[in-house]
């Protein structure tokens, strides 16, 4: 896992000066990138280890938020990693929405999975 730089400010400055150069980076060397953001099921194995391994404080991912000290913590809680996801990607949108198409030259439209 990554660490982020605390000194960097904002969600806002971190994701148009880390992940975005970070996504074009890997644009440079693929036609296509499709991200994908892992989670686990409730009662699975895998989200009862998750549980065990610490807690963290349910934080709101805004652009204007500043970035936490304790990155760890943060991902502890399965709430903050579906803002952090969502923030991510409608900053991906926002950055390459004339580029967001499919190989039929169809737009792309991001849609968050509903939990049932």
């Amino acid at each position: 896992m990554r660490t982020v730089d605390s000194q960097l400010g904002t969600q806002h400055v971190h994701a148009h000066q880390v992940f975005i150069p970070y996504v074009e980076g890997q644009l440079r060397r693929a036609s296509r990138l499709d991200p994908i953001y892992d989670s686990y099921k409730d009662g699975s194995l895998k989200m009862a280890t998750r549980k065990k391994r610490g807690k963290g404080v349910q934080r709101r991912v805004l652009s204007t938020a500043a970035i936490l000290q304790s990155w760890q913590s943060f991902l502890c809680v399965d709430a903050n990693k579906v803002e952090l996801f969502s923030f991510l990607s409608n900053v991906l949108v926002q950055t390459f929405h004339d580029d967001a198409k499919d190989p039929n030259g169809e737009a792309v439209i991001y849609l968050p999975r509903q939990e049932n």
